[in-house]
């Protein structure tokens, strides 16, 4: 793991500590005046948590697992398998899915992934009182209640989408 940053002022503190779950921390870090940027091997997993911040990734070839509350998250040419939840936040997202399952769950916010060409993928989606819309795959469809399935590709993977009260957009390329 790379970890670059701008330099600090002598107030600033930056301290990584394990837990039991095996979580790193960053703390005391002023997220509007710096950027903290970290670098890790494409094919691992990743696991990371936004509270009322921003984060953005780009092309890790691993799982993806994100918790957004009241943040951004933006992912750019992802691979392998997603894993998000959204409470009152934004996630963006573009890459392929080909294999495994993937879920996106949208409490109070607002998501849009982008499945590049290539993608092979079983979508499920269900909707209480939010909106789910997956446009591209020639049956678009806008869901404002109920369920749909739509295979995109061969169907070798899967996403499920549940939505509650937000908005989730799939466009297909």
């Amino acid at each position: 793991m790379v970890i670059e940053h701008q330099p600090f002022e002598e107030s600033d503190t930056f301290t990584f500590g394990h837990g039991g779950d095996r979580r790193i921390l960053v703390n005391s870090f002023d997220w509007r005046r710096r950027k903290l940027v970290v670098r890790m091997n494409p094919a691992l997993e990743l696991l990371m948590t936004v509270q009322a911040g921003n984060v953005e990734v780009d092309g890790v070839r691993g799982p993806i697992t994100s918790e957004v509350q009241a943040g951004n998250c933006k992912v750019a040419n992802f691979r392998g398998p997603l894993n998000l939840s959204v409470q009152a936040g934004n996630v963006t997202a573009h890459g392929r899915l080909e294999q495994g399952a993937s879920k996106v769950r949208c409490e109070m916010g607002s998501v849009k992934i982008g499945l590049e060409r290539g993608s092979s993928v079983k979508i499920s989606a269900r909707t209480q009182m939010g909106k789910v819309a997956v446009e591209g795959t020639g049956d678009d469809r806008t869901l404002s209640g109920g369920s749909k399935e739509i295979v995109v590709g061969s169907g070798a993977g899967t996403l499920d989408v549940e939505c509650t009260m937000g908005n989730v957009r799939v466009v297909v390329d």
